[in-house]
């Protein structure tokens, strides 16, 4: 469904650009007397619908803004370039309306707007924190890069260099990114993919990609973990865990396996996931629920429900406790060998300056 279609003429532009929206991506047409013709071979990407457009005075930038409230400036004298992500207003970006090198954006649920330089953007900046809006990030070399899927390009994984404030390189893993991992000692990086695929890329050697390929499902991977030794890594899919061996090898690891698959036997999908050096997984679920099971004895233990979906799972070092978070803001530490939780913790917002959360162990 065509969501926009904005057309512009310079006085001395002929044929004039014309901007067309299509959900979350955005196409430049050139427009003469014989109809339409596209501009870029590649459609422009935002991460939520694109609701408005504006260009640049000269024809050389367009403005899109989406329901994220998020601003992105392309160049068109570079194919489709990101030059900025801005932030708006904190609401869906209804209206960008452009004066000269200004450009203002507005939205139907604020009262406020804002207005930038456009010539500002083609200049070097100071560094800034990293922009991302997936909430899929990982970290290496103590912090110093993150990974992000690239903003309006979820094929390719974001290199960010925390001391430089900016982005020092990108992957092209050819699929979109669903999930994130850094193996910090054995130097990897892996990357789910939707494919099911996932790919392995050695952080001092990126161009040496390794791929661990899909069940015969090839449906998209969930959730990937690894274990706190980095000796173990679990691939969730829906209802299928596959966990592999990650042991030392030259000049990369060696990655075995899978030497482990189970299938959970639930209608449920399966929505994060934690694997222990012992080949123990802890799995939550859609629903709310909460397993953790032996792969070497093909057990599964049930441990107390949460009652929305469980967003988080993440293992203590020595590998005794682990702690599960779910939407209804519960946390929960468990004893693993007992299978029991120790502590309950949620969350709550209150009437407080500055909208202060508060937190209580139940």
């Amino acid at each position: 469904m065509v969501l926009t279609l904005r057309l512009h003429r310079a006085l001395d532009c002929n044929p004039a650009p014309a901007v067309s929206g299509f959900g979350r991506s955005v196409r430049i047409f050139l427009a003469d007397s014989q109809g339409f013709h596209r501009f870029m071979a590649n459609d422009l990407e935002h991460e939520d619908v694109v609701e408005t457009a504006v260009f640049g005075a000269e024809n050389n930038l367009i403005v899109t803004g989406s329901r994220d409230a998020l601003i992105q400036v392309w160049s068109l004298s570079e194919q489709g370039t990101l030059l900025d992500v801005l932030e708006g207003v904190g609401a869906p970006a209804s209206l960008l309306v452009r004066g000269g090198a200004l450009v203002a954006s507005a939205s139907q649920q604020s009262s406020s707007f804002k207005v930038w330089d456009l010539t500002c953007t083609q200049r070097p900046r100071a560094s800034a924190p990293f922009l991302d809006r997936t909430g899929l990030t990982a970290v290496s070399h103590n912090g110093s890069y993150i990974y992000f899927p690239k903003i309006g390009d979820k094929n390719k994984v974001t290199i960010w260099d925390v001391a430089e404030g900016e982005e020092q390189d990108s992957l092209d893993t050819s699929n979109e990114v669903k999930c994130l991992e850094v193996a910090e000692q054995a130097q990897l990086l892996f990357t789910g993919l939707v494919s099911g695929i996932v790919l392995v890329f050695p952080l001092n050697s990126r161009q040496d990609v390794m791929c661990i390929p899909p069940p015969e499902a090839r449906k998209a991977i969930n959730c990937m973990s690894l274990s706190k030794n980095e000796d173990r890594l679990a691939i969730a899919y829906d209802n299928i865990v596959l966990v592999l061996d990650i042991s030392p090898g030259d000049p990369c690891p060696v990655i075995d396996g899978p030497t482990y698959t189970f299938y959970t036997q639930l209608p449920e999908t399966i929505a994060c996931v934690a694997v222990l050096t012992d080949y123990r997984v802890v799995y939550g679920m859609t629903n709310g629920d909460l397993f953790l099971y032996e792969c070497a004895n093909s057990k599964v233990f049930p441990l107390e429900a949460h009652r929305s979906r469980v967003t988080c799972v993440e293992v203590s070092h020595q590998e005794q406790l682990a702690v599960s978070g779910s939407e209804e803001a519960l946390l929960c530490l468990w004893e693993l060998e007992a299978c029991k939780w120790k502590f309950k913790m949620s969350y709550t917002v209150r009437d407080l300056p500055h909208h202060i959360h508060s937190g209580s162990w139940l």
